[in-house]
């Protein structure tokens, strides 16, 4: 969620969960919109984790993110 509210967090991103709700969350990749989108970028562009999830291309050429921890036995995807 893009934070469009004056004040000190306006145009930062938090999470948003259906039970707890909005969490401003620490990490300096959710200052803003631009700094996340470069995070992801940057993790597309070296399939290294981003937040414990790996960017993979299924057979359909579809982008989707698996849980590290979900593939501690498997390699990293190579690059799309």
């Amino acid at each position: 969620m893009l934070d469009h509210r004056p004040g000190i967090d306006r145009g930062r991103l938090h999470e948003a969960e259906p039970v707890e709700g909005v969490m401003r969350v620490s990490h300096e990749k959710w200052a803003s919109l631009p700094l996340l989108m470069g995070a992801v970028a940057t993790s597309m562009e070296t399939s290294q984790p981003l937040n414990g999830d790996v960017p993979v291309v299924d057979e359909e050429q579809r982008l989707h993110w698996e849980s590290v921890r979900l593939r501690a036995d498997a390699p990293l995807p190579l690059r799309a």
